[in-house]
């Protein structure tokens, strides 16, 4: 986890329009703010989904749903690892650069609140 000096400034941005959206306040149980948690720290929050837009499927009924097996062999993991290099030593404005990047190009912040 980033210590919070490390955020960039697209994720504090995010905060801020949070804030605003709530007229200057972040109600800390709302569907936002758990937004902003995962963008700020994703690999300890899960990204809330718009309630109603996800359903859940075992392996096999994604098999069956998508004809792509839910899992991978060890190879195939083994491969993938190579293929994107080490991430070992990776320093922390590499890492702000790759926030920025996550919340400007993958599109999933969205706007919208459920508390």
């Amino acid at each position: 986890t980033l210590p919070i000096a490390a955020l960039s400034a697209s994720v504090v941005a995010k905060l801020h329009e949070v804030a605003e959206h709530h007229g200057g306040k972040v109600p800390l149980h709302g569907r936002l703010f758990g937004q902003w948690l995962h963008f700020a720290f994703p690999r300890d929050c899960k990204y809330p989904h718009l309630s109603g837009t996800t359903t859940s499927a075992t392996g096999e009924e994604w098999f069956q749903q998508s004809g792509v097996q839910a899992y991978v062999t060890q190879e195939e993991a083994q491969s993938y690892i190579a293929s994107v290099g080490p991430s070992v030593g990776t320093s922390a404005s590499d890492l702000q650069g790759e926030q920025d990047e996550s919340m400007c190009s993958v599109n999933m912040w969205k706007l919208e609140e459920q508390l």
